[in-house]
């Protein structure tokens, strides 16, 4: 299973006490993913994953894609994530710790990044129609605070940091290319 990462610069759209809150993904926007092709999320791509009420499911909030930089999860109810008719909404409670501190005080002064999912897309979950990839469903790990990147803005206000994964997501597209034709 691969775990890709996407990056919304939607900023958040609300500090309230120690509650941030923002989009993690906007519907129907295009964007390009390392000069390869094309991608849209479609509304109720995490439903499924947003559904799994079997305790098994617990996407934590990180900064940057560091699993050590913890901020809070959903098991417990310290992030809220929900679907509505623009994209994936995220609430963040940043606990009184050194992070949530620094956290909190970049998203006061307008200095975050945005914020980034890591996911994978389930079997079938997606679609390719010339270079331009649906995404249907996909299985939520985690959504990251991204303190700071370099990127280039499309339209929507969202922001591409694709070009820092390009790499990762053209192997990706070789082993996918190559299983699918009998290694060559």
């Amino acid at each position: 299973m691969t775990i890709e990462k996407r990056l919304a610069s939607a900023p958040f759209q609300q500090v309230t006490g120690r509650t941030l809150s923002g989009y993690a993904v906007l519907w129907g926007v295009e964007t390009a993913i390392g000069g390869e092709f094309i991608e849209v999320f479609e509304r109720g791509a995490f439903q499924a994953t947003l559904a799994d009420r079997s305790g098994k499911r617990d996407i934590v909030g990180i900064v940057d894609h560091d699993p050590s930089a913890y901020l809070c999860r959903t098991a417990n109810g310290t992030m809220r994530l929900t679907e509505d008719a623009r994209g994936l909404l995220v609430e963040y409670d940043l606990a009184p710790t050194a992070l949530g501190d620094e956290i909190l005080a970049l998203a006061q002064r307008k200095d975050l990044g945005g914020l980034s999912i890591g996911f994978s897309v389930s079997p079938g979950g997606d679609s390719f129609s010339g270079n331009k990839r649906t995404v249907r469903e996909a299985t939520l790990y985690e959504v990251s605070v991204i303190r700071a990147h370099a990127a280039v803005e499309p339209s929507a206000a969202t922001l591409s940091v694709r070009a820092l994964h390009a790499g990762a997501e053209a192997d990706m597209r070789r082993r996918l290319y190559a299983t699918i034709l009998g290694g060559r």
